[in-house]
C-alpha cells in the first residue's frame, strides 16, 4: 500500500476529477436532478474505492445546505470542504 501524502494527492489529476465529481453531485442534489446524481454517485464510489484500496484512506462525500466536501468518517480530516461554512 502506498503512503498517502494529502498535499501531493491534492495536486493530482485524480483529486481534481474527484473534486469536480463532488461539486457536480452537490449541484445536482440541490437541483433535485436525480438521474445525474446517480451517475455522479457511481463515479464517486469508483474513485473512493480506488483511493481507499491504493492508499488505505477513507474519505466520504458529505453535504449540508451550507457546505460539501470529502471527509473522514469521524470528521477529523477534510480532503476538501467548500461552501459558506468552509
Amino acid at each position: 500500500m502506498a503512503k498517502f501524502n494529502k498535499e501531493k494527492f491534492k495536486q493530482s489529476e485524480l483529486f481534481y476529477i474527484w473534486k469536480d465529481t463532488c461539486t457536480a453531485w452537490h449541484f445536482y442534489l440541490k437541483e433535485h436532478d436525480y438521474k445525474n446524481t446517480e451517475i455522479l454517485q457511481a463515479k464517486h464510489e469508483g474513485i473512493h474505492a480506488a483511493v481507499s484500496q491504493f492508499y488505505g484512506v477513507d474519505y466520504h462525500f458529505t453535504r449540508t445546505d451550507d457546505f460539501f466536501g470529502l471527509v473522514t468518517e469521524d470528521y477529523s480530516d477534510w480532503l476538501f470542504k467548500e461552501g459558506t461554512d468552509a
